[in-house]
């Protein structure tokens, strides 16, 4: 069974958990698909299996990574929820700004960690209004200035 293939079944029985409410469990078994992409991701480019390109690890452990946000988000768990979309954003921003990886595992990481972003943003929302997004910003209480460049 290739990583991905176990990805899919680990992440498909930790949604299932999630919908029924079962959430210790949804969150085991989220992290071991996380542990498994990044042991995934860490092996050395020859020993991979061509099945399970580079690309598609990058985006399944962000969707887990986003899982188990989302996760944490539903307990109310904010600080959790932010902390582990933060760390991994990070380590998505290092690993899109690494000049030794193909242009095209750099631009994986780079759409990833964009992804990460949003829902850190669309979280921080959530939490500070549970129910709709503050349509007031800052850009529309302060005063244009006269000329803009």
């Amino acid at each position: 069974m290739t990583s991905l293939t176990f990805w899919k079944h680990l992440t498909k029985q930790a949604n299932s958990a999630f919908e029924r409410e079962h959430y210790p469990l949804a969150e085991t078994l989220y992290r071991q698909s996380i542990a498994l992409m990044k042991i995934a991701l860490a092996e050395k480019p020859e020993k991979r299996k061509t099945e399970d390109p580079e690309m598609m690890q990058i985006i399944c452990l962000s969707v887990s990574i986003q899982n188990l946000a989302d996760l944490y988000a539903r307990q109310g768990r904010w600080q959790r929820c932010f902390t582990t979309l933060e760390s991994y954003l990070s380590l998505y921003e290092r690993a899109a700004a690494d000049t030794l990886s193909p242009p095209h595992v750099s631009l994986t990481f780079m759409q990833e960690g964009c992804r990460l972003r949003r829902e850190l943003l669309r979280h921080r929302a959530s939490c500070k209004c549970p129910h709709s997004i503050d349509t007031h910003t800052s850009a529309a209480i302060s005063p244009m200035p006269e000329l803009v460049h």
